[in-house]
């Protein structure tokens, strides 16, 4: 009868603890992919390195994805549905419907309610981002561009209350991030009378 010396005894365990470990490493990885495969059918995301997200689909869509830092693609999806609404509420120079919070948005830390702060801008970074986007800035040059010119009325006769103070810090928020673009300036001058809004100008200086 062969005898096993104690080396090959030794190899003998490490060969088995090595195709256990294997055995442990590949039922991982079924089970991570899994995840990853569940997880992209159920957001359409697939998550990468970093914690970072894209989207199946072309490079493109997934560079666009990547760059969103700030999720401005909230705004495009509020806006979408009622959009031409808000075009036609402000041409008329009443506003009827809800669309203020993802139309003019204000400076983080003014709104209590979870849609305020759900649309609250964090920054002058954030701000800028959003002019920046090729739909949601011109779509706030293109409203600030169609209530500068109506003199006749007041900021509380077009937007109501509180949403009047809304506009005020948006434009503000604007106005600040962009002083190049002085469509936000020309709002302010209209209904305002040239002046900032005290709070969202303390809030940005913190």
């Amino acid at each position: 009868m062969a005898t096993i010396s104690p080396m090959d005894s030794a190899r003998e365990v490490v060969q088995t603890r090595c195709m256990a470990r294997k055995a442990w490493c590949m039922n991982e990885m079924k089970r991570l992919k899994t995840g990853i495969r569940l997880k992209t059918l159920q957001t359409g995301r697939t998550p990468m390195s970093g914690g970072h997200h894209t989207t199946s689909g072309s490079l493109k869509k997934r560079k666009l994805i990547m760059k969103d830092a700030y999720n401005l693609q909230r705004f495009v999806d509020a806006q979408q549905p009622l959009f031409q609404q808000v075009l036609t509420e402000l041409e008329a120079g009443q506003k009827r419907s809800h669309w203020m919070w993802f139309v003019f948005p204000q400076i983080q830390g003014l709104g209590r309610s979870d849609t305020a702060r759900h649309y609250a801008i964090t920054d002058l970074d954030e701000a800028r981002a959003y002019l920046q986007h090729p739909v949601l800035g011109p779509r706030l040059e293109q409203c600030a561009a169609i209530i500068a010119p109506q003199v006749e009325r007041s900021a509380r006769q077009i937007f109501s209350s509180p949403d009047d103070m809304k506009l005020h810090s948006s434009m503000t928020l604007f106005s600040i991030a962009a002083p190049e673009r002085p469509v936000f300036q020309k709002v302010l001058d209209t209904f305002f009378g040239g002046e900032r809004d005290a709070m969202t100008v303390k809030l940005l200086s913190r």
